[in-house]
């Protein structure tokens, strides 16, 4: 069985947190992600201006939370593995490609011939039961590998990005601006930007 590392990630961009302090500070724009580590459940906030291709990973990856199109997910999916990974495994490519192109657009030879090899031609109809479960072994092989180089990739770069003390350390703006006649704003503490 599959341990996933990856536990949560944000579709949009933090800008507020609680500081060691509890005051609540804004901060550059950045990604949300929590990763399950030996040491437990640990929430990364990815700075966007100085990590833009590791946050909008985070960021693509906290959007498959609100994509119920399964096409949509695969499609959401493999731009976080291709951001990750520079040399992308063909069989997670051609059926990018399949899911994007029209079945007469695609020529390239490698990509023609591992689409036929998979679902015997260069369309993927998910009305198939055959082309159904290639497609979802595929997607489940595409998770697995995207969570390990996400996983590989933040860890490697820990040292360089901010680590919050709980998930719930990072607040949503809907918490900072409040929701009238249900929850009260929350002010911020410091108007510039914090390195905590």
């Amino acid at each position: 069985m599959v341990a996933f590392r990856v536990r949560d990630a944000w579709h949009r961009p933090f800008q507020y947190v609680r500081n060691s302090k509890g005051h609540t500070v804004y901060i550059k724009p950045a990604a949300l992600c929590e990763l399950e580590m030996p040491e437990g459940l640990v929430t990364f906030l990815i700075d966007i201006e100085d990590q833009p291709a590791l946050a909008e990973a985070v960021l693509l990856l906290g959007e498959l939370f609100f994509t119920s199109n399964r096409v949509q997910k695969y499609i959401t999916l493999y731009k976080v593995y291709e951001i990750l990974e520079p040399n992308p495994n063909i069989d997670f490519a051609v059926v990018r490609h399949s899911l994007s192109h029209a079945s007469t657009a695609l020529s390239r030879p490698k990509t023609v011939a591992k689409l036929t090899e998979l679902f015997g031609g260069t369309q993927i109809n998910l009305n198939i039961s055959k082309h159904i479960r290639i497609f979802y072994r595929q997607m489940i092989q595409l998770i697995v590998e995207t969570d390990m180089r996400l996983y590989k990739a933040i860890t490697t770069k820990a040292s360089n990005l901010r680590r919050l003390g709980s998930r719930q350390d990072a607040l949503y703006d809907w918490q900072i601006d409040g929701i009238p006649r249900f929850v009260n704003p929350i002010p911020v503490h410091d108007s510039t930007f914090s390195d905590l």
